[in-house]
């Protein structure tokens, strides 16, 4: 059995709770909680450490994360309105979406639309200077925002299994 004396026992439970604490915290939460065990190891190595997460020269973008629920309810939508064949889970990929900041403070999905259209040159991702835009997906994307918002709003006292 592991022995530790009792600062680094103490720094050890300190270290275990904010690991436990991030799993609940925003991503903000989450950059100050990793500044903490980050200064806790180093502390129970009778170190110190300056940890600078400001983002002054470049700003912290958090990581773009669907709410789980809220991803299905949009999905099972998609797929009645458009068939399960035209509706596809992105990659995870490594970038930046402004839409994050949302996603921090309010469950929702992030929902690309139209993504792909060799016809009109359509196959590039937002946020590339070849990205075009295919406008005839406009309709099919208001229909699959309202309908979302009319079933979920329509359950939202209830669970989300159904959206007649």
């Amino acid at each position: 059995m592991l022995k530790l004396d009792k600062e680094k026992e103490q720094a050890f439970h300190r270290i275990l709770l904010l690991k436990k604490l991030a799993l609940h915290l925003s991503f903000f939460k989450r950059v100050n909680v990793l500044c903490q065990v980050i200064e806790g190891q180093a502390a129970v190595h009778r170190c110190t450490c300056e940890v600078n997460f400001t983002g002054t020269e470049h700003p912290i973008i958090p990581p773009t994360v669907n709410d789980a629920r809220i991803y299905e309810h949009v999905r099972r939508v998609s797929i009645d309105i458009v068939g399960e064949g035209n509706v596809e889970l992105a990659p995870i990929f490594m970038g930046s979406e402004d839409f994050a900041f949302y996603l921090d403070k309010v469950p929702g999905s992030f929902l690309f639309l139209g993504m792909r259209n060799e016809k009109i040159g359509s196959i590039y991702l937002p946020h590339s200077p070849y990205y075009t835009i295919d406008e005839d997906v406009f309709p099919i994307g208001a229909s699959i925002y309202a309908v979302f918002a009319h079933s979920y709003l329509s359950n939202s006292t209830r669970n989300l299994n159904s959206y007649d």
